[in-house]
């Protein structure tokens, strides 16, 4: 892996920390579900793509 591995694991590990900040904030402003569904997805493909890439 090297260098890169060890920041493409940091950038992934990032993003679902950006991703549950924006799920607390729809929460605690009106919790449209759409938007959750959305980011569910989205958190889903995140963990496939660092699958393919392990």
């Amino acid at each position: 892996m090297g260098h890169n591995g060890i920041l493409l694991r940091l950038f992934f590990l990032l993003i679902p920390l950006d991703l549950s900040w924006i799920l607390v904030t729809q929460l605690l402003f009106g919790g449209h579900r759409l938007l959750l569904l959305l980011l569910l997805l989205l958190l889903l493909l995140l963990l496939l793509l660092l699958l393919l890439l392990l």
